[in-house]
Protein backbone atom coordinates (compact mmCIF):
# COMPACT_ATOMS: atom_id res chain seq x y z
CA UNK A 1 0.00 0.00 0.00
CA UNK A 2 1.45 3.27 -0.56
CA UNK A 3 3.18 4.99 1.99
CA UNK A 4 4.41 8.48 2.20
CA UNK A 5 5.70 11.25 4.11
CA UNK A 6 6.80 15.06 3.49
CA UNK A 7 10.48 14.06 4.67
CA UNK A 8 10.79 10.87 3.07
CA UNK A 9 10.34 9.51 -0.50
CA UNK A 10 7.68 7.54 -1.44
CA UNK A 11 7.41 3.83 -1.43
CA UNK A 12 5.24 1.21 -3.96
CA UNK A 13 5.35 -1.36 -1.12
CA UNK A 14 5.91 -2.15 2.79
CA UNK A 15 6.24 -5.03 4.11
CA UNK A 16 3.78 -4.94 7.54
CA UNK A 17 3.88 -8.47 8.91
CA UNK A 18 1.41 -8.72 11.36
CA UNK A 19 1.81 -4.92 12.55
CA UNK A 20 -0.78 -3.51 10.55
CA UNK A 21 -4.43 -4.35 11.73
CA UNK A 22 -6.69 -4.02 8.85
CA UNK A 23 -9.97 -3.65 10.67
CA UNK A 24 -10.94 -1.25 13.23
CA UNK A 25 -13.88 -3.07 15.88
CA UNK A 26 -14.60 -0.97 18.58
CA UNK A 27 -17.43 -3.66 19.49
CA UNK A 28 -14.48 -6.09 20.59
CA UNK A 29 -12.58 -4.04 22.14
CA UNK A 30 -15.63 -2.99 25.02
CA UNK A 31 -16.87 -6.45 24.79
CA UNK A 32 -12.78 -7.52 26.24
CA UNK A 33 -13.19 -4.25 28.56
CA UNK A 34 -16.55 -6.30 29.88
CA UNK A 35 -14.28 -9.07 31.36
CA UNK A 36 -11.85 -6.77 33.04
CA UNK A 37 -13.83 -7.00 36.35
CA UNK A 38 -12.51 -7.83 40.26
CA UNK A 39 -15.03 -10.86 39.76
CA UNK A 40 -12.92 -11.84 37.18
CA UNK A 41 -9.43 -11.89 38.44
CA UNK A 42 -7.21 -14.32 39.52
CA UNK A 43 -3.81 -12.99 41.58
CA UNK A 44 -0.55 -15.01 41.59
CA UNK A 45 1.34 -13.77 44.84
CA UNK A 46 4.90 -15.24 45.11
CA UNK A 47 7.26 -14.38 47.99
CA UNK A 48 9.59 -16.13 50.43
CA UNK A 49 7.62 -15.44 52.80
CA UNK A 50 5.18 -17.58 52.32
CA UNK A 51 7.31 -20.41 53.52
CA UNK A 52 5.85 -23.06 55.90
CA UNK A 53 1.78 -21.40 55.08
CA UNK A 54 0.77 -23.58 52.38
CA UNK A 55 -0.90 -26.74 52.08
CA UNK A 56 -1.15 -27.87 48.53
CA UNK A 57 2.03 -29.57 46.59
CA UNK A 58 2.19 -29.13 42.61
CA UNK A 59 1.38 -32.65 40.49
CA UNK A 60 4.67 -32.41 37.86
CA UNK A 61 6.86 -29.82 39.87
CA UNK A 62 6.60 -29.72 43.39
CA UNK A 63 5.68 -26.48 43.60
CA UNK A 64 4.00 -25.44 47.30
CA UNK A 65 1.33 -23.40 46.72
CA UNK A 66 -2.28 -22.32 48.70
CA UNK A 67 -5.26 -21.24 47.37
CA UNK A 68 -7.41 -18.98 48.76
CA UNK A 69 -10.64 -16.92 47.74
CA UNK A 70 -10.40 -13.12 47.85
CA UNK A 71 -11.73 -11.60 50.62
CA UNK A 72 -14.99 -9.71 50.08
CA UNK A 73 -14.06 -6.50 51.65
CA UNK A 74 -10.94 -6.55 49.19
CA UNK A 75 -13.55 -7.16 46.65
CA UNK A 76 -16.22 -4.14 47.32
CA UNK A 77 -12.76 -2.02 47.67
CA UNK A 78 -11.97 -3.55 44.16
CA UNK A 79 -15.49 -2.88 42.76
CA UNK A 80 -15.81 0.76 43.66
CA UNK A 81 -12.27 2.27 42.83
CA UNK A 82 -12.77 6.11 42.23
CA UNK A 83 -10.38 7.67 39.96
CA UNK A 84 -6.70 7.20 40.72
CA UNK A 85 -4.92 9.93 40.31
CA UNK A 86 -1.37 7.95 38.70
CA UNK A 87 -3.59 6.29 36.08
CA UNK A 88 -2.83 8.77 33.28
CA UNK A 89 -1.49 8.87 29.52
CA UNK A 90 2.27 9.73 29.20
CA UNK A 91 3.01 13.32 28.92
CA UNK A 92 3.71 14.24 25.13
CA UNK A 93 6.86 12.70 24.19
CA UNK A 94 9.89 15.35 23.61
CA UNK A 95 11.97 13.35 21.62
CA UNK A 96 9.70 12.79 18.57
CA UNK A 97 11.58 14.27 15.80
CA UNK A 98 9.81 16.46 13.65
CA UNK A 99 12.61 17.29 10.62
CA UNK A 100 14.05 14.67 8.82
CA UNK A 101 15.83 16.71 6.54
CA UNK A 102 19.75 16.25 5.18
CA UNK A 103 21.98 18.88 7.04
CA UNK A 104 23.49 21.22 3.98
CA UNK A 105 26.69 19.88 3.04
CA UNK A 106 29.11 21.69 4.02
CA UNK A 107 31.90 23.38 1.39
CA UNK A 108 34.99 21.34 2.43
CA UNK A 109 32.82 17.91 1.95
CA UNK A 110 35.95 15.87 4.17
CA UNK A 111 35.68 12.04 4.21
CA UNK A 112 37.32 11.39 7.01
CA UNK A 113 37.05 13.18 10.83
CA UNK A 114 38.39 16.81 11.23
CA UNK A 115 39.51 18.68 14.12
CA UNK A 116 37.28 21.68 14.56
CA UNK A 117 38.07 22.70 18.18
CA UNK A 118 41.21 22.43 19.88
CA UNK A 119 41.66 23.77 23.10
CA UNK A 120 42.97 22.82 26.46
CA UNK A 121 39.84 21.74 27.83
CA UNK A 122 38.35 20.52 24.72
CA UNK A 123 38.98 18.69 21.56
CA UNK A 124 35.93 18.10 18.85
CA UNK A 125 36.44 16.09 15.90
CA UNK A 126 33.53 16.56 13.06
CA UNK A 127 32.85 14.35 9.92
CA UNK A 128 29.39 14.58 8.12
CA UNK A 129 27.75 11.44 6.59
CA UNK A 130 28.03 11.37 3.15
CA UNK A 131 27.44 7.44 3.14
CA UNK A 132 24.68 6.43 5.12
CA UNK A 133 22.25 9.91 4.34
CA UNK A 134 20.37 9.12 7.22
CA UNK A 135 18.90 11.91 9.63
CA UNK A 136 20.84 10.56 12.39
CA UNK A 137 23.99 11.35 14.46
CA UNK A 138 26.39 9.26 16.60
CA UNK A 139 27.45 11.69 19.37
CA UNK A 140 30.59 10.47 21.40
CA UNK A 141 32.15 12.11 24.57
CA UNK A 142 35.17 11.08 26.92
CA UNK A 143 35.41 12.99 29.85
CA UNK A 144 38.96 12.47 31.05
CA UNK A 145 39.35 12.74 34.70
CA UNK A 146 42.51 11.68 36.99
CA UNK A 147 40.25 10.91 40.08
CA UNK A 148 37.93 8.63 37.66
CA UNK A 149 40.78 5.86 38.21
CA UNK A 150 43.13 7.00 40.98
CA UNK A 151 42.60 4.07 43.06
CA UNK A 152 40.02 1.29 43.87
CA UNK A 153 38.14 3.47 45.83
CA UNK A 154 37.59 6.42 43.62
CA UNK A 155 37.14 3.58 40.89
CA UNK A 156 34.25 1.99 42.70
CA UNK A 157 32.99 5.57 43.46
CA UNK A 158 33.48 6.57 39.59
CA UNK A 159 31.20 3.15 38.59
CA UNK A 160 28.66 4.02 41.34
CA UNK A 161 28.22 7.29 39.99
CA UNK A 162 27.44 6.23 36.72
CA UNK A 163 25.63 3.21 37.68
CA UNK A 164 22.72 5.28 39.78
CA UNK A 165 22.58 8.38 37.26
CA UNK A 166 22.02 5.57 34.79
CA UNK A 167 19.42 3.98 37.01
CA UNK A 168 17.94 7.51 37.89
CA UNK A 169 17.86 8.70 34.12
CA UNK A 170 15.53 5.40 33.44
CA UNK A 171 12.04 6.57 32.89
CA UNK A 172 13.02 9.74 31.42
CA UNK A 173 15.51 8.08 28.38
CA UNK A 174 12.43 5.56 27.75
CA UNK A 175 10.68 8.08 26.10
CA UNK A 176 13.56 8.82 24.01
CA UNK A 177 14.07 5.35 23.40
CA UNK A 178 10.49 5.17 22.03
CA UNK A 179 11.17 7.80 19.86
CA UNK A 180 14.79 6.65 18.25
CA UNK A 181 16.83 7.92 20.68
CA UNK A 182 19.65 5.98 22.98
CA UNK A 183 22.53 6.75 24.96
CA UNK A 184 25.14 5.59 27.34
CA UNK A 185 27.07 6.51 30.00
CA UNK A 186 30.48 4.21 30.91
CA UNK A 187 33.25 4.45 33.28
CA UNK A 188 36.51 3.66 32.00
CA UNK A 189 40.50 3.38 32.96
CA UNK A 190 40.55 7.31 32.20
CA UNK A 191 37.42 8.53 33.15
CA UNK A 192 33.53 8.36 31.36
CA UNK A 193 32.17 8.09 28.18
CA UNK A 194 28.40 9.51 27.30
CA UNK A 195 27.49 8.25 23.73
CA UNK A 196 24.30 9.37 21.92
CA UNK A 197 22.60 7.57 19.27
CA UNK A 198 19.68 8.19 16.78
CA UNK A 199 17.47 10.74 15.05
CA UNK A 200 19.52 14.00 15.07
CA UNK A 201 16.68 16.50 15.52
CA UNK A 202 16.28 15.98 19.38
CA UNK A 203 19.55 15.23 20.40
CA UNK A 204 20.25 18.29 22.17
CA UNK A 205 16.80 17.56 24.23
CA UNK A 206 18.36 14.55 25.13
CA UNK A 207 22.45 16.14 25.94
CA UNK A 208 20.81 19.01 27.56
CA UNK A 209 18.85 16.60 30.04
CA UNK A 210 21.78 14.83 30.89
CA UNK A 211 24.21 16.85 31.47
CA UNK A 212 21.69 18.83 34.07
CA UNK A 213 21.33 15.65 35.58
CA UNK A 214 24.88 14.83 35.72
CA UNK A 215 26.26 18.05 37.25
CA UNK A 216 23.16 18.30 39.50
CA UNK A 217 23.18 14.78 40.66
CA UNK A 218 21.78 13.90 43.94
CA UNK A 219 22.50 10.18 45.49
CA UNK A 220 19.22 8.09 46.46
CA UNK A 221 20.21 6.43 49.53
CA UNK A 222 17.78 3.15 48.69
CA UNK A 223 18.69 2.90 45.16
CA UNK A 224 22.81 3.33 46.88
CA UNK A 225 22.04 0.10 48.68
CA UNK A 226 20.96 -1.57 46.17
CA UNK A 227 22.65 -1.00 43.16
CA UNK A 228 25.88 -1.23 45.98
CA UNK A 229 24.91 -5.17 46.57
CA UNK A 230 24.64 -5.90 43.06
CA UNK A 231 28.22 -4.46 42.46
CA UNK A 232 29.63 -6.06 44.83
CA UNK A 233 28.26 -9.17 44.53
CA UNK A 234 29.16 -8.92 40.46
CA UNK A 235 32.97 -8.59 41.90
CA UNK A 236 32.50 -11.74 43.99
CA UNK A 237 31.52 -13.82 41.07
CA UNK A 238 33.97 -13.12 39.24
CA UNK A 239 35.66 -16.40 40.90
CA UNK A 240 32.37 -18.22 39.11
CA UNK A 241 33.20 -16.71 35.77
CA UNK A 242 35.04 -19.54 33.10
CA UNK A 243 38.55 -20.46 33.23
CA UNK A 244 39.28 -18.69 29.85
CA UNK A 245 37.80 -15.23 30.80
CA UNK A 246 40.25 -15.78 33.94
CA UNK A 247 43.32 -16.51 31.69
CA UNK A 248 42.33 -13.39 29.37
CA UNK A 249 42.22 -11.18 32.69
CA UNK A 250 44.99 -12.17 33.95
CA UNK A 251 47.56 -11.96 31.26
CA UNK A 252 45.93 -7.73 31.46
CA UNK A 253 46.65 -7.75 35.07
CA UNK A 254 50.55 -9.04 34.25
CA UNK A 255 50.64 -6.17 31.22
CA UNK A 256 49.28 -2.86 31.49
CA UNK A 257 50.80 -0.71 33.67
CA UNK A 258 47.75 0.78 36.00
CA UNK A 259 45.11 -1.90 36.77
CA UNK A 260 43.35 -2.83 40.26
CA UNK A 261 42.36 -6.43 40.60
CA UNK A 262 38.98 -7.36 41.64
CA UNK A 263 40.67 -7.89 45.14
CA UNK A 264 41.59 -4.63 45.61
CA UNK A 265 38.07 -3.22 44.39
CA UNK A 266 36.20 -5.38 46.28
CA UNK A 267 38.50 -4.16 49.68
CA UNK A 268 37.98 -1.61 48.66
CA UNK A 269 34.15 -1.27 48.26
CA UNK A 270 34.44 -1.22 52.40
CA UNK A 271 34.78 2.65 52.49
CA UNK A 272 32.19 2.85 49.75
CA UNK A 273 28.91 4.93 51.04
CA UNK A 274 26.96 7.24 49.47
CA UNK A 275 27.60 10.32 51.15
CA UNK A 276 31.63 9.98 49.74
CA UNK A 277 30.09 9.66 46.30
CA UNK A 278 28.24 12.18 46.62
CA UNK A 279 31.38 14.13 47.65
CA UNK A 280 33.11 12.35 44.54
CA UNK A 281 31.21 13.86 42.39
CA UNK A 282 32.12 17.31 42.31
CA UNK A 283 35.62 16.15 41.99
CA UNK A 284 35.38 14.12 39.34
CA UNK A 285 33.62 17.05 37.59
CA UNK A 286 36.11 19.85 38.41
CA UNK A 287 39.01 18.84 36.22
CA UNK A 288 38.78 17.11 32.89
CA UNK A 289 39.68 17.09 29.33
CA UNK A 290 36.97 16.54 26.81
CA UNK A 291 37.17 15.12 23.81
CA UNK A 292 34.20 14.18 21.37
CA UNK A 293 33.11 12.72 17.92
CA UNK A 294 30.46 13.94 15.86
CA UNK A 295 29.64 12.05 12.92
CA UNK A 296 26.03 12.36 10.88
CA UNK A 297 23.64 14.16 9.97
CA UNK A 298 25.18 17.30 11.53
CA UNK A 299 26.93 20.63 10.27
CA UNK A 300 30.24 21.91 11.98
CA UNK A 301 28.05 25.09 13.88
CA UNK A 302 25.67 22.02 14.76
CA UNK A 303 28.29 20.31 16.59
CA UNK A 304 29.96 22.95 18.09
CA UNK A 305 26.66 24.08 19.61
CA UNK A 306 26.25 20.67 20.67
CA UNK A 307 29.56 20.38 22.60
CA UNK A 308 28.97 23.73 24.17
CA UNK A 309 26.07 22.69 25.81
CA UNK A 310 28.31 20.04 27.51
CA UNK A 311 30.98 22.90 28.30
CA UNK A 312 28.63 25.48 29.64
CA UNK A 313 26.74 22.96 31.65
CA UNK A 314 29.93 21.82 33.46
CA UNK A 315 31.76 25.14 33.46
CA UNK A 316 27.99 26.68 35.35
CA UNK A 317 27.69 24.07 37.85
CA UNK A 318 31.32 23.10 38.97
CA UNK A 319 33.77 25.51 37.41
CA UNK A 320 36.03 22.83 36.00
CA UNK A 321 39.39 23.42 35.04
CA UNK A 322 41.70 21.67 31.92
CA UNK A 323 44.14 19.04 32.97
CA UNK A 324 47.44 19.36 32.51
CA UNK A 325 49.11 17.60 29.03
CA UNK A 326 51.18 15.45 31.42
CA UNK A 327 47.52 14.08 32.95
CA UNK A 328 46.46 13.08 29.28
CA UNK A 329 49.66 10.58 28.81
CA UNK A 330 47.55 7.23 28.39
CA UNK A 331 48.64 4.43 30.37
CA UNK A 332 51.54 1.72 28.60
CA UNK A 333 52.34 -1.96 28.18
CA UNK A 334 55.11 -3.98 30.28
CA UNK A 335 57.73 -5.05 27.77
CA UNK A 336 58.85 -9.06 28.01
CA UNK A 337 62.56 -9.73 28.08
CA UNK A 338 63.67 -11.31 24.32
CA UNK A 339 64.16 -14.83 24.92
CA UNK A 340 61.90 -14.33 27.71
CA UNK A 341 59.00 -17.44 28.44
CA UNK A 342 56.77 -16.70 31.02
CA UNK A 343 54.81 -18.92 33.29
CA UNK A 344 51.53 -17.16 35.90
CA UNK A 345 49.53 -19.85 37.38
CA UNK A 346 45.99 -19.33 39.32
CA UNK A 347 43.54 -22.11 40.46
CA UNK A 348 39.70 -22.03 39.74
CA UNK A 349 38.09 -22.96 42.78
CA UNK A 350 34.25 -23.30 40.95
CA UNK A 351 35.14 -25.28 37.26
CA UNK A 352 36.25 -28.71 37.00
CA UNK A 353 37.84 -27.58 33.71
CA UNK A 354 41.35 -25.74 33.47
CA UNK A 355 42.28 -23.22 30.36
CA UNK A 356 45.65 -21.76 29.20
CA UNK A 357 46.20 -17.95 27.53
CA UNK A 358 49.74 -18.36 25.53
CA UNK A 359 50.68 -14.57 24.28
CA UNK A 360 53.78 -14.07 22.30
CA UNK A 361 54.29 -10.35 22.18
CA UNK A 362 55.49 -8.75 18.93
CA UNK A 363 55.77 -4.80 19.83
CA UNK A 364 54.37 -1.94 19.20
CA UNK A 365 51.91 -1.36 16.34
CA UNK A 366 52.63 -0.10 13.30
CA UNK A 367 51.58 0.00 9.92
CA UNK A 368 53.74 -3.11 8.21
CA UNK A 369 53.74 -4.87 11.88
CA UNK A 370 50.03 -5.11 12.38
CA UNK A 371 49.44 -6.29 9.35
CA UNK A 372 52.15 -9.50 9.89
CA UNK A 373 50.07 -10.17 12.53
CA UNK A 374 46.93 -10.01 11.82
CA UNK A 375 48.02 -12.06 8.20
CA UNK A 376 49.69 -14.95 10.65
CA UNK A 377 46.07 -14.51 12.27
CA UNK A 378 44.33 -14.88 9.24
CA UNK A 379 46.24 -17.71 8.15
CA UNK A 380 46.70 -20.04 11.73
CA UNK A 381 42.71 -19.20 12.20
CA UNK A 382 41.40 -22.50 10.83
CA UNK A 383 44.42 -24.54 11.40
CA UNK A 384 44.12 -23.82 15.22
CA UNK A 385 40.47 -24.62 15.55
CA UNK A 386 41.23 -27.98 13.15
CA UNK A 387 43.92 -29.44 14.98
CA UNK A 388 43.42 -28.50 18.63
CA UNK A 389 40.19 -29.06 18.74
CA UNK A 390 38.81 -30.90 15.90
CA UNK A 391 41.69 -33.58 15.66
CA UNK A 392 43.56 -33.18 19.17
CA UNK A 393 39.69 -33.14 21.22
CA UNK A 394 41.68 -30.68 23.56
CA UNK A 395 38.55 -28.89 24.33
CA UNK A 396 35.45 -27.08 22.75
CA UNK A 397 36.97 -23.88 23.40
CA UNK A 398 39.70 -22.67 21.16
CA UNK A 399 40.48 -19.84 19.74
CA UNK A 400 43.42 -17.76 18.46
CA UNK A 401 44.16 -13.98 16.88
CA UNK A 402 45.55 -10.99 17.98
CA UNK A 403 45.66 -8.99 21.11
CA UNK A 404 46.34 -5.17 21.38
CA UNK A 405 46.58 -3.10 24.19
CA UNK A 406 47.65 0.02 25.06
CA UNK A 407 49.03 0.14 21.37
CA UNK A 408 51.55 -3.11 21.71
CA UNK A 409 49.73 -6.10 19.64
CA UNK A 410 50.68 -10.14 19.66
CA UNK A 411 49.31 -13.30 19.24
CA UNK A 412 47.49 -15.25 21.36
CA UNK A 413 45.86 -19.11 21.53
CA UNK A 414 43.61 -19.76 24.31
CA UNK A 415 42.34 -23.19 24.98
CA UNK A 416 39.51 -23.84 27.72
CA UNK A 417 40.14 -27.93 28.60
CA UNK A 418 40.15 -30.88 30.96
CA UNK A 419 43.59 -31.36 30.56
CA UNK A 420 46.13 -29.77 32.38
CA UNK A 421 47.63 -26.43 31.04
CA UNK A 422 51.21 -27.92 30.63
CA UNK A 423 49.89 -30.05 28.47
CA UNK A 424 48.26 -27.92 26.79
CA UNK A 425 51.26 -25.78 26.53
CA UNK A 426 53.04 -28.88 24.90
CA UNK A 427 50.40 -29.10 22.19
CA UNK A 428 50.32 -25.34 21.26
CA UNK A 429 54.25 -25.82 21.05
CA UNK A 430 53.31 -28.20 18.84
CA UNK A 431 51.27 -26.63 16.76
CA UNK A 432 53.49 -23.73 15.98
CA UNK A 433 56.04 -26.11 14.90
CA UNK A 434 53.45 -27.50 12.49
CA UNK A 435 52.34 -23.74 11.22
CA UNK A 436 55.99 -22.95 10.57
CA UNK A 437 56.78 -26.17 8.11
CA UNK A 438 53.03 -25.02 6.94
CA UNK A 439 54.11 -21.23 5.91
CA UNK A 440 57.20 -22.50 4.24
CA UNK A 441 55.55 -25.11 1.99
CA UNK A 442 52.74 -22.52 1.42
CA UNK A 443 51.99 -21.66 -2.73
CA UNK A 444 51.80 -18.35 -3.85
CA UNK A 445 48.38 -19.15 -4.51
CA UNK A 446 47.12 -19.78 -1.16
CA UNK A 447 49.34 -17.08 0.32
CA UNK A 448 47.61 -14.72 -2.09
CA UNK A 449 44.19 -16.28 -1.24
CA UNK A 450 44.84 -15.59 2.16
CA UNK A 451 46.02 -12.00 1.86
CA UNK A 452 43.37 -11.68 -0.68
CA UNK A 453 40.49 -12.49 2.48
CA UNK A 454 41.76 -10.32 4.94
CA UNK A 455 42.33 -7.15 2.92
CA UNK A 456 38.45 -7.98 2.46
CA UNK A 457 37.90 -7.95 5.76
CA UNK A 458 39.38 -5.39 6.65
CA UNK A 459 38.02 -3.32 3.41
CA UNK A 460 34.31 -3.93 4.44
CA UNK A 461 32.04 -1.34 4.36
CA UNK A 462 30.38 -1.13 8.19
CA UNK A 463 26.31 -1.66 7.38
CA UNK A 464 25.81 1.09 9.68
CA UNK A 465 26.32 5.03 10.87
CA UNK A 466 27.15 3.68 14.31
CA UNK A 467 29.22 1.17 13.39
CA UNK A 468 31.38 3.55 11.35
CA UNK A 469 31.74 6.40 13.84
CA UNK A 470 32.27 3.30 16.17
CA UNK A 471 35.33 2.91 14.21
CA UNK A 472 36.46 6.43 13.97
CA UNK A 473 36.13 6.66 18.06
CA UNK A 474 38.76 4.27 18.50
CA UNK A 475 40.99 5.28 16.60
CA UNK A 476 40.35 8.72 19.21
CA UNK A 477 40.34 6.39 22.43
CA UNK A 478 43.24 5.46 21.30
CA UNK A 479 44.95 8.19 20.75
CA UNK A 480 46.81 7.24 17.29
CA UNK A 481 43.53 8.77 15.34
CA UNK A 482 44.62 7.14 12.30
CA UNK A 483 41.25 7.68 10.53
CA UNK A 484 42.16 5.96 7.70
CA UNK A 485 43.55 2.64 8.84
CA UNK A 486 41.96 0.32 7.22
CA UNK A 487 43.09 1.58 3.57
CA UNK A 488 46.63 2.92 4.49
CA UNK A 489 47.41 -0.68 5.77
CA UNK A 490 45.91 -2.82 3.17
CA UNK A 491 48.16 -0.76 0.90
CA UNK A 492 50.96 -2.05 3.53
CA UNK A 493 49.64 -5.88 2.98
CA UNK A 494 49.25 -6.20 -1.05
CA UNK A 495 53.51 -5.68 -0.28
CA UNK A 496 53.98 -8.64 2.12
CA UNK A 497 55.59 -11.53 0.91
CA UNK A 498 55.42 -15.37 2.01
CA UNK A 499 59.00 -14.75 2.83
CA UNK A 500 58.31 -11.79 4.75
CA UNK A 501 55.37 -13.47 7.05
CA UNK A 502 58.21 -16.62 7.28
CA UNK A 503 60.97 -14.30 8.33
CA UNK A 504 58.35 -12.60 11.08
CA UNK A 505 57.51 -16.01 12.25
CA UNK A 506 60.84 -17.27 13.00
CA UNK A 507 61.65 -14.00 14.98
CA UNK A 508 58.78 -13.53 17.06
CA UNK A 509 56.67 -16.77 17.63
CA UNK A 510 58.62 -20.25 16.64
CA UNK A 511 60.50 -21.85 19.70
CA UNK A 512 64.17 -20.28 20.20
CA UNK A 513 63.69 -17.28 17.75
CA UNK A 514 65.59 -14.47 18.84
CA UNK A 515 62.81 -11.75 19.88
CA UNK A 516 60.40 -14.53 20.95
CA UNK A 517 58.66 -12.76 23.97
CA UNK A 518 55.77 -15.56 25.41
CA UNK A 519 53.47 -15.26 28.23
CA UNK A 520 51.64 -18.46 29.25
CA UNK A 521 48.64 -18.01 32.09
CA UNK A 522 47.48 -21.27 33.39
CA UNK A 523 44.18 -21.48 35.15
CA UNK A 524 43.79 -24.67 37.07
CA UNK A 525 41.20 -26.56 38.32
CA UNK A 526 41.29 -27.38 41.87
CA UNK A 527 42.62 -30.89 42.36
CA UNK A 528 45.39 -30.80 39.60
CA UNK A 529 48.06 -30.84 42.09
CA UNK A 530 50.86 -27.75 42.83
CA UNK A 531 52.73 -27.46 38.96
CA UNK A 532 54.55 -24.12 39.63
CA UNK A 533 57.70 -25.87 40.21
CA UNK A 534 57.96 -28.13 36.73
CA UNK A 535 59.37 -27.23 34.18
CA UNK A 536 57.62 -26.65 30.38
CA UNK A 537 58.39 -28.56 27.33
CA UNK A 538 60.32 -25.33 25.91
CA UNK A 539 63.68 -24.69 28.30
CA UNK A 540 62.22 -23.98 31.66
CA UNK A 541 60.34 -20.63 31.95
CA UNK A 542 60.81 -18.54 34.88
CA UNK A 543 57.68 -18.85 36.96
CA UNK A 544 55.90 -15.68 38.28
CA UNK A 545 55.44 -16.36 41.89
CA UNK A 546 54.36 -11.97 42.25
CA UNK A 547 52.75 -9.57 40.33
CA UNK A 548 54.07 -6.39 41.53
CA UNK A 549 57.75 -7.66 41.65
CA UNK A 550 57.36 -9.25 38.23
CA UNK A 551 55.91 -5.96 36.55
CA UNK A 552 58.52 -3.68 38.50
CA UNK A 553 61.60 -6.04 36.82
CA UNK A 554 60.06 -4.76 33.02
CA UNK A 555 60.54 -1.75 31.45
CA UNK A 556 57.48 -0.19 29.15
CA UNK A 557 56.82 0.03 25.45
CA UNK A 558 56.68 3.72 24.20
CA UNK A 559 53.10 5.10 23.51
CA UNK A 560 52.54 5.05 19.72
CA UNK A 561 53.02 8.20 18.00
CA UNK A 562 49.66 9.96 16.71
CA UNK A 563 49.03 10.26 12.94
CA UNK A 564 47.76 13.65 13.50
CA UNK A 565 49.61 16.75 15.41
CA UNK A 566 46.79 17.42 18.48
CA UNK A 567 48.48 19.66 20.23
CA UNK A 568 46.32 22.49 21.36
CA UNK A 569 48.15 25.71 19.62
CA UNK A 570 49.67 27.38 23.06
CA UNK A 571 48.30 30.62 23.13
CA UNK A 572 45.03 31.57 22.04
CA UNK A 573 43.22 28.90 22.26
CA UNK A 574 41.25 28.97 25.31
CA UNK A 575 37.89 26.68 26.72
CA UNK A 576 35.20 27.67 27.86
CA UNK A 577 36.13 25.07 30.66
Amino acid sequence: RPVWHASLPSFQDVLAGPYILDEYRPDLIQDLLGYLRPENVRVAVVAKHFTGQTDSVEKWYGTLYKLDRIPEAVMKVWQEPGVNKNLKLPPRNEFIPSNFDQCPREPEGEQLPVMIKNTEGTRVWFVQDHTYNLPKAVLHFEFKSPVAYQDPHHTNMTHMFVRLFTDALNEYTYAAMQAGLSYSLDNTIYGIVLSIRGYSDKQHVLLSKIMDKMTNFVVDQQRFDILKEAYVRGLKNFAAEPPHQHAVYYTYMLLAQKVWSHNEMLQATEELTKERVQEMIPKLLSRMHIECLMHGNLTRQRALDLVSIVESSLQASVGTKPLLPSELVGHREHQLLERGEYVYEQVNQVHHTSSIQTYFQCGPQETRANMLVELLCQLITEPCYNILRTQEQLGYLVASGPRRSNGVQGIRIIVQSDRPPLFLDSRIEAFLVYIEEYIQNMSDEEFGFNKTALAARRLEKPKKLSQLANRYWMEILSQQYNFDRDAIEVASLEELTNADLLTFFKEHIAAGAPFRKKLSVHIKCSGQGDTSDDTSPTNGPMWIKNVTEFKRSLGLYPLPKACINVQPPQSGAKSKL
